[in-house]
C-alpha cells in the first residue's frame, strides 16, 4: 500500500472514535468474514491451470509456481490472523508475540511475492494487467483488514480503515483537480491556436486587399 501522508494520519486520528463492545464485536466479525471471503476469492479466481492456458508457454510454468506460492502465503496469513483472537485471551503473551512476528514475515513475503508476480506478468499482453491488479489489490486489502482487526482488539478502533478511506478520498480529489487543470490548460491552448489562426487569416485577408505601390520610371 502507498504511504499515507502525515496530514491524513492526523485527520484519521481525530475522526476515529472508540467503539462500544457491541459495535467492536460486530465489526470484528464482519472484517474477519471479509478476510475469509477474500481468501476464497483468491482460490477461485487464481487457478493455476486456467491461468497457464492463458499465459504464453515461456512464462506459464513460472507463473503457475508463483501463483501456488502466493496462495500458500495467503493461507498462512489467514491462519495467523484467525489464531490471534484465541492467543489474545491467554495470560501468557509469548505465543501472541510469536504470532505477530511470524505475521510480519508472512506479510512481507506476500508483498515480495506480489511484486515478483507483477514483474513476471508485465510482458504478457493478454492477462498480465488484470491479474497483477487483482493480486495487488486483494493482498493490499487483506493487509489493511488484518491491521484493522489487530487495532480493533486492542483499542476498539478501526483507524487503519479510516486512514485508507481518507487517503483514497484525497487521492480522488487530487486526480479530479489534475484532470480539471489539464482540461482547462487544453482548452486554453486550443483557444490560443484558434486566436492565432484567426489572426493569421485576418492578416492574409488584409494583405490581399492592400494596394501595391508601383514606382514610376522617369
Amino acid at each position: 500500500m502507498p504511504e499515507i501522508p502525515p496530514e491524513i494520519l492526523r485527520l484519521a486520528a481525530e475522526q476515529t472514535r472508540e467503539l462500544t463492545n457491541a459495535e467492536a464485536i460486530h465489526v470484528f466479525a464482519t472484517i474477519k468474514q471479509t478476510l475469509e471471503k477474500l481468501g476464497l476469492v483468491g482460490i477461485i479466481t487464481v487457478d493455476p491451470k486456467v491461468q497457464a492456458q492463458e499465459l504464453t508457454q515461456s512464462v506459464g510454468e513460472e507463473i503457475t509456481r508463483m501463483i501456488g506460492q502466493q496462495k500458500e502465503l495467503e493461507s498462512q496469513f489467514e491462519e495467523l490472523i484467525s489464531a490471534q483472537h484465541t492467543l489474545r485471551q491467554l495470560p501468557n503473551k509469548t505465543k501472541l508475540r510469536q504470532n505477530q512476528t511470524e505475521l510480519q514475515h508472512v506479510a512481507e513475503a506476500l508483498r515480495q511475492s506480489t511484486k515478483q508476480l507483477c514483474r513476471n506478468l508485465k510482458d504478457n499482453p493478454n492477462v498480465a494487467e488484470n491479474m497483477a491488479k487483482v493480486a495487488a489489490e486483494r493482498q493490499a486489502l487483506s493487509l489493511l483488514l488484518s491491521n484493522a482487526l489487530s487495532e480493533l482488539e486492542v483499542f476498539r478502533k478501526i483507524t487503519p480503515i479510516i486512514e485508507s478511506v481518507l487517503a483514497q478520498e484525497a487521492a480522488k480529489v487530487q486526480m479530479e483537480q489534475t484532470i480539471e487543470h489539464e482540461r482547462t490548460t487544453s482548452s486554453a491552448v486550443k483557444q490560443l491556436r484558434n486566436d492565432l489562426k484567426d489572426e493569421k487569416s485576418d492578416h492574409e485577408e488584409k494583405a490581399r486587399y492592400t494596394p501595391t505601390t508601383h514606382t514610376s520610371s522617369a
